[in-house]
Formats: structure tokens, sequence, C-alpha cells
């Protein structure tokens, strides 16, 4: 009788450790949202590297909220100096290829050929045997969008309308013809970017509507 009350015992404090910790990372979240929503950069920064944060959150997801803040705020320094301090920290595979994968996105909206190469170079490094779907969606996206808006390679339309007709994912739908309507822009076919941008825009109100 004894040990199995000293059980149940032993058993309400795991479940009440766990409901306050779950309890303590919803407070920490909500007050580092407010922060971010109304605090200065270096606040939110400085948050992130708190002890509480530290307790809270995997040093991939703290690395991962800073770069998307940096790069929000196209801080490009802070982006680069992060990106650097990867080596240097006990991140998953997923989390530095997401990471990375983010860095090269910024660049690509950049149009900074030099750095999306620099990163592209990165992530075919680590992604050279993809061990996950994500992984796999990782390497495929940066060596798409690589061809489509750095070398824009108008040898991609064809591939690119084909995957166009056979998907039904609004959302990828949408994706596809604005890199359609890009591509066509740089063969100066106008009207065709058009045609496909007003497609995207219907499939971005269908993904809407799901």
């Amino acid at each position: 009788m004894k040990a199995a009350v000293i059980l149940i015992i032993f058993i309400l404090c795991i479940v009440g450790t766990y409901l306050y910790q779950r309890w303590a990372q919803k407070q920490f979240l909500q007050k580092l949202y407010e922060i971010r929503k109304t605090g200065k950069p270096e606040e939110y920064l400085a948050a992130l590297d708190s002890r509480y944060a530290k307790l809270n959150l995997s040093d991939g997801a703290r690395l991962q909220m800073k770069v998307n803040y940096c790069i929000q705020n196209d801080r490009e320094e802070d982006v680069q100096k992060l990106a650097d301090s990867m080596d240097g920290m006990k991140i998953s595979l997923n989390e530095k290829a997401e990471i990375l994968f983010q860095i090269f996105g910024y660049y690509v909206q950049k149009d900074n050929s030099k750095e999306c190469g620099r990163y592209k170079t990165m992530l075919d490094q680590i992604l050279e045997h993809p061990e996950t779907q994500e992984q796999e969606l990782i390497k495929g996206e940066t060596e798409q969008m690589y061809r489509v808006f750095i070398q824009k390679d108008v040898n991609m339309i064809p591939d690119l309308e084909e995957t166009l007709a056979d998907i039904q994912n609004p959302e990828v739908k949408m994706v596809i013809c604005t890199r359609l309507a890009y591509l066509y822009r740089q063969l100066g076919l106008n009207e065709k970017a058009e045609s496909y941008e007003a497609q995207g825009k219907g499939f971005a109100k269908e993904a809407r509507n799901d």
C-alpha cells in the first residue's frame, strides 16, 4: 500500500512538472510575441538568448526564429552572422537545412546571385544524400529556384508546364505559375507571362478558400 502511494505521488509530480513546463513555455512564447510586436529588434534578439528562451526552446528553434526575424526586417549583416554561428551549435540536419534554405530564399528575393550561389553550395553539401522527405523537398526547391530566378533558365518552362498540368494542390500551382510568368518575361513574352500571373491569382484565391 505504501509503495502504491509513493508511486502515485511520483506520477503526480511528473505530471505536475510537465504541466508547469507547458504553462511556462506558453507564457514565455506569449511574452516573446509581445516583444516582437512592440519592442526594439535588439530586445527581441536578446530575449531569444535569455535563460528562459534556452529552457523553453531548442538551439535550432531559437536560431530559426532569429533568422526569420532578421530576414523580415532586412538585417542582412545579422543574417550572415547567424548563418556563421551554426557551425558551433548543436542543431539537427533538418533544422540546418531549413535555416540555410530560408537564407537562400532571402538572397533570391534580393537577386544576389553571389550569395545565392554560396548558400546553394552549402545546401548541396549537406543534402547530397537526403534522408527525409523534407530534405528532398528543400533540395529540389533550391535547385528549381536557382535555375529560375538566378540562372533565368528558360529551358525549365516545359518541365514547369508539365508539372502544372499534373498536380492538384492550388498553392503549388500558384508557385509554379509565378515561376512560369517570370521566365516568360525573360523571353519578352509578356502576354504569356500575364496569363500565368492571372492563373496564379486564381489559384491563390482557391487556396485561401480551402
